[in-house]
């Protein structure tokens, strides 16, 4: 992969100065813009949102991205934070020539331009494998969010469910689904009522869903939502404890329940959305945030940005794949067109499980999307239309280290910044945000790890019409598209 070189250009440093206080003002306010409304949320392209989740694994807090994708090629810029314990002096944009963050990019998209799926059996099983091997640690935070976030276990409330005598006003018969089988105990779900029917010359065997089947139905989520917290637990303990054979057999096992998941959660048929938006069951959770969802101490975002000491290398997690990859050669250019921020951190799913709704049901419905969230990633990502554009893939990837050299912009500096590029409207207005800049701005010296989106933000300044541009090397990075901004 080929990269920027350091800048010799010390127009560069004022970029610098910018990002790091920029960072240091937004770990101070804790704050992150985040969609609040369903109009902000679909601004953001799936392919973005799903590519973001597959390449944000477990080295890293957070990555931001963003791209262009055309009908003739598809261009990115992966911006990612370093682990907060690297000791890296100097700062740039600079050519990385060992980063596990490199090597998951080119094992992903060698992965998703390969896949064929009339060539080799299991080859989509596989890839979800290698992609719950890679994000594991966020993965198995993910399945216990309820109890760190509420306090209360989802499965053990839908268990304990007791449906009204009158939930639904009709009675529909649905094709029994495969995957359903696959969480049936082994004397079938109690209270579910079959039939068999003929449907083109075959027989067909069906559930019905109303008002008297609604409790199997719930045991049936509550059942895959069981067996995937135990099979997270026996992966936590054996990768800790580093027993490499039952830690493969976990995650397989984790993989096997978040497939059946994600196809219950998104079936047409709307089972699930039912039974927790439309049954007695969308008020039976009693949830209640005791998380830390704006607090000073974030020990869990901290530790992910720390690389597990248990971690599989990755050759060995490359032959996760059961396929011969082909070596990648990501070229040397980068052109944004369009700029669409798409960052995914653990605090964003914990902050969108809150989101948009007061009803308790739909809370639990985007937690449980939230758990599924990489294998619809891995499904969407590998349909045809989006494998399509992979040979043709152009990446730039940044990674921004801590300095701890470096002094920060003044106060002053940083206002006189701010109004230059947002003029106040009024005399009150500029005190105001005065204040909150003021306020904010404590820190004299970068210590801590770069956000991706000031990041972001910064090279994206520094890169746009009209400022200064720099060359490094034969490389030449401008920005195309005017209408284009953060």
């Amino acid at each position: 992969m080929t990269l920027m070189q350091p800048s010799p250009n010390v127009t560069f440093d004022v970029v610098e100065r910018r990002i790091q206080t920029l960072t240091s003002i937004l770990q101070n306010m804790n704050r992150r813009h985040l969609p609040t409304t369903l109009s902000e949320r679909s601004q953001i392209p799936a392919f973005l949102r799903h590519l973001a989740t597959l390449l944000a694994c477990d080295d890293a807090d957070a990555i931001a991205l963003t791209g262009s994708l055309t009908n003739e090629e598809l261009r990115i810029l992966v911006v990612s934070q370093n682990p907060s314990n690297l000791n890296i002096s100097g700062f740039g944009v600079k050519e990385i020539s060992k980063s596990t963050r490199t090597v998951h990019i080119a094992d992903v998209w060698a992965a998703i331009d390969s896949y064929d799926p009339n060539s080799v059996k299991g080859q989509y099983h596989s890839f979800c494998l290698f992609i719950v091997r890679r994000c594991f640690r966020k993965l198995s935070k993910r399945v216990f969010q309820d109890k760190e976030c509420w306090n209360v276990s989802v499965s053990q409330k839908i268990f304990e469910w007791i449906p009204l005598s009158k939930e639904l006003d009709d009675v529909r018969w649905i094709e029994r689904p495969q995957w359903a089988l696959h969480a049936l105990p082994p004397d079938g779900l109690d209270g579910m009522r079959e039939r068999t029917i003929q449907t083109q010359g075959r027989d067909v065997i069906q559930w019905e869903f109303s008002t008297a089947t609604l409790r199997s139905w719930a045991w049936l989520l509550a059942t895959m939502l069981r067996q995937l917290e135990l099979a997270t637990s026996a992966t936590r303990s054996a990768r800790k404890n580093k027993e490499t054979d039952k830690e493969t057999r976990g995650l397989r096992n984790i993989h096997a329940w978040c497939f059946c998941l994600d196809a219950y959660v998104h079936w047409r048929e709307g089972v699930v959305k039912t039974l927790l938006t439309k049954t007695s069951l969308a008020h039976a959770f009693s949830l209640r945030d005791v998380s830390n969802m704006g607090g000073d101490e974030e020990p869990d975002e901290l530790a992910d940005m720390r690389t597990e000491p248990d971690e599989s290398d990755g050759q060995q997690e490359r032959a996760t794949f059961e396929i011969n990859l082909p070596t990648k050669i990501m070229g040397n250019k980068v052109s944004l067109v369009t700029i669409i921020l798409c960052q995914i951190t653990l605090k964003r799913a914990a902050f969108e499980m809150n989101l948009l709704t007061k009803v308790m049901g739909n809370k639990v419905l985007r937690h449980l999307k939230a758990i599924v969230a990489w294998h619809v990633a891995a499904t969407s990502l590998l349909d045809e239309r989006y494998r399509r554009v992979a040979p043709t893939m152009r990446v730039g990837l940044v990674e921004i280290s801590p300095s701890r050299d470096s002094d920060l912009m003044t106060d002053e500096e940083v206002i006189d910044e701010f109004f230059r590029r947002r003029p106040a409207s009024s005399s009150e207005t500029r005190i105001s945000i005065e204040n909150i800049i003021r306020e904010n701005h404590t820190k004299k010296t970068f210590t801590g790890t770069t956000h991706a989106e000031a990041t972001l933000m910064g090279l994206f300044t520094y890169f746009s019409p009209g400022l200064p541009s720099v060359n490094h090397g034969d490389q030449k990075y401008v920005l195309l598209s005017p209408r284009a901004h953060i």
